[in-house]
């Protein structure tokens, strides 16, 4: 496994609050906002439940018209927000708390969870480290689209293994050979009326997530416009 977090910039802080709820299924937390029969489970990054990662949800679940689900795959322990860079093992603490085990040890309590409330047709999306995780479930045919922003960790390989619709959307700081090379890949396998796949060169790793500052323009803008291309690429596959 490579680096992750390819960015000197650090998560933000917010007073956002989320206009969703908290839901317990066994030991595990869920932030829960939207309704009715289609879903997406959201894979947060290593920051876990952050303000902006509520924002996220909040407005994919307007914008899509959809449920959105994010399960706390961290038990309320997630990286610590300062300092940053970061100061520790952060790759040792990912591997062991971020297992895909571990991931899909808790999309197998959320998915019978969301079936009980009506849902079904459920798309999974992940940020940074969980944009690895979003693609790995992907591969296991239990979801019918993914999508990811700014991802840390996906390669060919783990693309290769994905054959439902895919959206990718890369920062500056994502590595060109890497992230065209799972294009080239997804495009191979799904053809392009399946894929998604953009780039944003005006902003850093995790501007969609954590490191998001809504207060600068730029990243406001850009955060916009990937919503917007979320929202429709998730309303189209769910359909």
């Amino acid at each position: 496994m490579s680096s992750c977090c390819p960015t000197t910039v650090g998560p933000v802080s917010s007073d956002y609050k989320g206009v969703g709820k908290h839901e317990k299924v066994d030991d595990m937390e869920l932030y829960v906002v939207g309704e009715g029969d289609k879903a997406v489970v959201v894979i947060y990054d290593i920051f876990g439940f952050h303000p902006n990662t509520y924002q996220w949800c909040d407005k994919l679940a307007a914008a899509a018209g959809v449920r959105v689900v994010m399960p706390d795959i961290f038990r309320g322990k997630p990286w610590p927000v300062d300092p940053w860079p970061p100061v520790g093992d952060l790759m040792g603490w990912i591997q062991k708390e971020g297992t895909e085990e571990a991931v899909d040890r808790d999309v197998k309590k959320v998915m019978p969870w969301l079936a009980a409330q009506g849902v079904k047709a459920t798309a999974v999306h992940g940020f940074c480290w969980g944009g690895l995780r979003a693609f790995n479930q992907a591969a296991t045919g239990v979801f019918k689209a993914v999508g990811t922003c700014h991802p840390s960790f996906v390669t060919a390989e783990v693309a290769s293994a994905v054959h439902v619709p895919a959206m990718v959307l890369n920062s500056k700081d994502e590595s060109d050979e890497q992230m065209n090379a799972v294009e080239e890949v997804l495009r191979k396998n799904l053809g392009s009326d399946k894929l998604v796949n953009e780039w944003f060169k005006e902003v850093h790793h995790g501007w969609c997530a954590a490191r998001g500052d809504c207060s600068d323009p730029v990243q406001k803008a850009n955060m916009q416009k990937a919503l917007d291309i979320s929202a429709q690429f998730f309303k189209k596959h769910l359909a």
